[in-house]
């Protein structure tokens, strides 16, 4: 049913929406006396590489998307039919934020003051509003898929929000480090760390759920034994040891471990953008994987028990 494509798709959807989300509401707590005067390099900086990594993300999930739908002369249908499908509003929401993160970009670059503060902290919620979206969306456009017990429940969104804001924070970390701001935006990047730390918490929690709930679905029907079969070839089947050693080791117990050490020491170390790319790794590499087990551990029980 899905290829790779389509978990790059979620992943790159996923990070895009997730720091969309991020530097809209960091961008919220800049000082209105700061954005009257003359913008000091530092904000500048770090604002106008991060909306460019996100619009840059976003674009690609889009193209990622395309190139696996095969069908390219059906762009033009799925924007203008009028129909209203999680497919159409998903691609809105695409263009919608691929659009505010290239305005941004372009904001923080090219502006040296705001005059309206308050239009500007107005296009900052929509950005944020539809980062959130965004990064909400990827879980919907599997759990909205009935086929497919162990994707149709709530879990699936939450977990993959929760992620997608993970992925967000740390990117934004890496955005700092990266553009060399790491040192005037210290306390905003050990807050993200204890942000991230309890996001990480959140998502182990709705992970559990989602496992355990279809592990031990109670119904007797195919649906049930599609999901508890889902559940058990995700911890114990083919792809497991993805799931153990990089969704979980990785991706949620040493990332929260990175995320501890900052926030014991109460401050990132700076001047070394290695620092931040260790959280990265994790972050990144555990919610890549997470999409190709989820996505995997869903299809293949079902195509089992269709006799494909």
């Amino acid at each position: 049913m899905f290829g790779v494509l389509i978990v790059c798709y979620l992943f790159l959807g996923g990070l895009g929406g997730g720091l969309c989300l991020v530097l809209s509401l960091v961008g919220l707590t800049v000082p209105r006396e700061e954005l009257g005067r003359r913008i000091t390099a530092p904000y500048c900086s770090f604002f106008r590489y991060g909306y460019a990594v996100s619009a840059c993300s976003l674009i690609a999930a889009a193209l990622c998307l395309l190139v696996d739908s095969g069908n390219h002369g059906a762009l033009a249908y799925l924007f203008f039919s009028g129909r209203i499908t999680y497919l159409s509003v998903g691609s809105y929401l695409l263009v919608g934020g691929v659009a505010l993160s290239a305005v941004f970009a372009y904001l923080w670059a090219v502006r040296s003051s705001v005059r309206r503060v308050r239009a500007f902290r107005a296009l900052q919620i929509a950005a944020a509003l539809v980062g959130l979206a965004v990064a909400l969306y990827t879980g919907l456009f599997l759990a909205s898929m009935q086929a497919v017990p162990f994707w149709n429940t709530l879990w699936l969104p939450a977990l993959f929000l929760l992620s997608s804001v993970s992925c967000g924070l740390v990117a934004a970390l890496i955005v700092g480090h990266m553009s060399g701001v790491s040192l005037q935006f210290e306390q905003y990047f050990a807050r993200m760390a204890a942000i991230d730390a309890a996001v990480i918490v959140l998502e182990a929690v709705c992970l559990l759920g989602l496992v355990l709930g279809s592990l031990f679905a109670g119904g007797s029907d195919s649906a049930s034994a599609a999901a508890s079969a889902s559940a058990s070839a995700l911890l114990f089947g083919e792809y497991a040891w993805v799931f153990w050693s990089v969704s979980v080791a990785l991706g949620l117990v040493a990332a929260f471990v990175v995320d501890a050490t900052v926030m014991r020491a109460g401050q990132i170390l700076p001047g070394r953008p290695c620092y931040s790319l260790v959280p990265g790794v994790c972050v990144f590499a555990g919610a890549f994987a997470l999409r190709f087990c989820m996505v995997m551990a869903g299809e293949h029980p079902v195509a089992s028990l269709l006799g494909a």
